[in-house]
Parts: C-alpha cells; sequence; structure tokens
C-alpha cells in the first residue's frame, strides 16, 4: 500500500517529495500547520483529492488487535479512504468505535492474555516474537527499524519478503545449517551499497557474484543493512550467522564507518572502538528517556555538527579493531575477506550524470546533513589514510583501485551506491581475489 505520512515540520520548510504516492496523509492536529502542508502538497502538484487529514492522537499500539474487527476488507481501504472527504469522517468513526470497544474491554475480564497471544501467534506463525510485536503495532511509521538482542534491523518498504530480519532475500536458516558437505556458503556483510534498496536483487554485487560461480555449489549470502558499520557487522554475524559455520564470510566497509564516526561518541569511538548509527542508537534512547540533550546526529543543517573531539586516526583505529576481531572469530571455521566499498570520491573522472547526481545530493545534505558534504570531498584523502595507517594487510583489498579510472557511469543516487555496471566490476573483482586466496575454487 503506498501510503505517505506528512507529519514533519521541516517538510514545509525544504522537503521536497523523493517518491510517488497513492495518498497523502497528514498528521497532525494544528489545523494552521496542516493547512501549510497541504499547500506545500498541491504547490509540488499532487491531486488535492489524494491528500487527507487525520488529526485525532487517542489511537495507540495496544489497541492493534481490533484492526481486523474493524477493517474487514483491508483490500478495499484504500480506495475507501480515497473516496472520502478530505477530514474523512468515516474514517474517524470506524476508529472512535474502535477505541470505544477498546476501553469497554478494558472494563471486563474479557480474553485473557495467553489467549490473546496464541491468537496473533497463530496469524504470523512464520514470524519471531520481535516482528510479531511489529506487525501488530497500530502506527508503523514511528518505526524504522526492529530492535534484536544485540542487534538491530531496519525496515524495508520495498524488500519485504523477508519480514523477520527484512535482508533482500528471505534466508531458510534450517536448511543452510543442515547444507550438504559439498555446499559452500559465503555471506556478505555491509551498508545500504551491498543491500541496493534501490536496484533489483540481481544487481547487486552478490547478484552477480552468484552469476559468476553459477553451477559451482555456492550459497551467497546478502546481510547487507542500511547505515551499518563494521561493529554493527560484526554483531549481526554473531547474532545470526556464527551458528551456520559459513565457509567464506566478506565484509564491505568504510563509507558509513567514516560517516557515522565522525558524530559518534568520543569516549565510544576513542577508548571503546565503537562505530554505530548514532540516529538509532542515540536517537532512539533520547526518546525513551525523555532527555532533551541535543545530539549531533540531529542537527541537520549544522556543518560544525563534526565531533572535533575525534580524528581520523581515532576512526582508523576502530575500523581495524573491529575487521581484526571479526577475522579472528569467522577463521575459526571459514576464510574471511574484506573489502574497502567503492566510494565516488575515489573515482578521478566523473560522468555528467555522477556530477548532477552528487550536485542534487549536495543541496540535500545541506539541508539534513550538511557535516557530510565536508567529509564527502576529503573521502578520496580518508580511504588513502586508512590504507597507509594499517599498511599491507592480506585480508583488505581496496575496491576504488578498480573503479578509480573509469570514465562510464558506475554511480547512482548516492555517494557511496554503484549502479548495476558498477557493482557488476566490483563482484568480478572480489570473485577473482577470493580465487587468488584460495578461497573459492
Amino acid at each position: 500500500m503506498d501510503i505517505s505520512l506528512t507529519q514533519d515540520i521541516r517538510f514545509i520548510e525544504f522537503c521536497d517529495l523523493r517518491a510517488e504516492y497513492i495518498i497523502y496523509f497528514i498528521c497532525t492536529a494544528k489545523e494552521d500547520l496542516a493547512l501549510k502542508m497541504f499547500k506545500k502538497l498541491l504547490n509540488l502538484g499532487i491531486d488535492e483529492h489524494r491528500i487527507k487529514f487525520f488529526k485525532d492522537e487517542n489511537y495507540h499500539g495496544k489497541m492493534s488487535f481490533l484492526i481486523e474487527k474493524f477493517f474487514l476488507q483491508r483490500k478495499e481501504v484504500l480506495q475507501e479512504w480515497l473516496n472520502e472527504e478530505r477530514m474523512m469522517p468515516r474514517l474517524h468513526q470506524t476508529l472512535h468505535n474502535l477505541l470505544k470497544e477498546y476501553r469497554v474491554g478494558k472494563q471486563k475480564t474479557g480474553e485473557d492474555d495467553l489467549k490473546k497471544y496464541k491468537r496473533v501467534c497463530s496469524n504470523f506463525r512464520d514470524l519471531n516474537i520481535f516482528s510479531k510485536l511489529y506487525e501488530t503495532t497500530l502506527v508503523k511509521t514511528r518505526l524504522n527499524k526492529i530492535n534484536y538482542p544485540g542487534f538491530n534491523i531496519g525496515i524495508s518498504y520495498h524488500k519485504t519478503q523477508d519480514r523477520n530480519f527484512y535482508f533482500i532475500k528471505p534466508i531458510d536458516f534450517d536448511r543452510i545449517a543442515n547444507r550438504s558437505v559439498d555446499e559452500k556458503l559465503m555471506v556478505c556483510f555491509g551498508n545500504s551499497a551491498l543491500r541496493v534498496e534501490y536496484l533489483p536483487v540481481e544487481q547487486s554485487i552478490t547478484g552477480y557474484m552468484e552469476k559468476y560461480l553459477k553451477g559451482q555449489k555456492y550459497i551467497i549470502l546478502n546481510c547487507g543493512v542500511t547505515g551499518y558499520t563494521i561493529y554493527e557487522q560484526l554483531m549481526l554475524y554473531n547474532a545470526l550467522i556464527y551458528p551456520l559455520k559459513p565457509d567464506v564470510v566478506v565484509s564491505f566497509f568504510l563509507g558509513t564507518d567514516f560517516r557515522s564516526g565522525v558524530i559518534n561518541c568520543e569516549h565510544l569511538v576513542k577508548t571503546h572502538k565503537m562505530l554505530y548509527g548514532s540516529w538509532w542508537y542515540e536517537g532512539d534512547y533520547k526518546k525513551i528517556s525523555g532527555s532533551e540533550l541535543p545530539l549531533r546526529c540531529q542537527m541537520y543543517a549544522n556543518a560544525n555538527a563534526k565531533n572535533n573531539e575525534i580524528t581520523d586516526e581515532d576512526i582508523y583505529k576502530a575500523v581495524s579493531t573491529r575487521l581484526n576481531q571479526f577475522r579472528e572469530i569467522v577463521c575459526g571455521g571459514g576464510a574471511f575477506m574484506s573489502f574497502i566499498q567503492p566510494l565516488l570520491p575515489c573515482k578521478l573522472k566523473w560522468t555528467k550524470e555522477e556530477q548532477e547526481m552528487r550536485n542534487k545530493e549536495r543541496e540535500l545534505l545541506g539541508k539534513v546533513a550538511s557535516y557530510q558534504n565536508i567529509l564527502i570531498d576529503r573521502f578520496d584523502c580518508v580511504v588513502e589514510g586508512f590504507k597507509q595507517y594499517i599498511g599491507d594487510i592480506p585480508y583488505i583489498f581496496d575496491l576504488n583501485e578498480v573503479i578509480r579510472y573509469s570514465e562510464d557511469s558506475l554511480f547512482t543516487n548516492h555517494w557511496i551506491h554503484c549502479n548495476a555496471l558498477g557493482n557488476e566490476i566490483c563482484a568480478k573483482k572480489v570473485i577473482e581475489i577470493l580465487k587468488q586466496k584460495e578461497m573459492i575454487v
């Protein structure tokens, strides 16, 4: 269901629509704010009949078990909403009735908790408890990830076959754990550039790796998660992949490690060698704690949001420490290889398409993460500095050496996102390196 919820005041000031939706909800109880959002959508060319207002704030996740009863024809509900008046009186009346029944039910003995739990579980048999919690949440727009013990997973609204961990392709963990001895398991970790939310799965690096190894008995898993650092890759490996005893583990890293590291807490980076997504961990805990402490990750247009207590060398140390830890854990039973991910700033000659993409990105980041433009402009030096810091380490290869002199368009929509051609070039080199290291045949 293609729905956009407009509930962020920043939308009025500078945001453009990055995707087109069937219906647009303006969610605020402030009439003057709602009117400004309405006018902004009209100015962006949205048909006024597709813009609806939702202003009641009395509903919460504990009422979600009543959704099936009050919205019986869920496949038709979108068309019903489109046919509603702008203020949606029928929807609000339905939700009013839902709220009334919920309050009456709380006063009665009703269905006990165990029966309710079993009923919900029967509807989501293939989902684990954390995914069940997400699926039974009434307002999913408040959540952008699922927190598991020791790691978290970003929610995808495009690639949703796997509703437990939202990997780009579902993983049959039981089947893989019991694979035949002649089947080799290769697991790849990385950020959004490996995940490729923006391309078909076949055009990801792992998609092309499967193509080049076709006919051989390799299972290749793509465990790319948007925003992941090497430290977060390691936590994901420990939680889900270690029990599968992979034969080869591949990590793509550095872009997000630096982008996150420069706004992380200096104590956690310098002393504990932890690089993490501040917007997830710090931002979420700020909500839970109710603190009013300003966070660097929320200083959107402030070019000085970078933490000057953290140097490039501090991040180099943190990355190399966690890479070595990753390798030591994997090499107890498998092979480990890591690749510095391809990055637009490391490409010497940009095409017109790449230049236009970067200019558009520069303008957007100037409004929502200004410090990143400063970092991106010097990222070629960052990569070279990291390579000098680590020296000649046999389990690290820089994929920027493959794309550096290319005159083709290799990047799309983001400075760390390769297009299909860029991914194919990198996949070919990854397979070549793994064969040279005798990790695969």
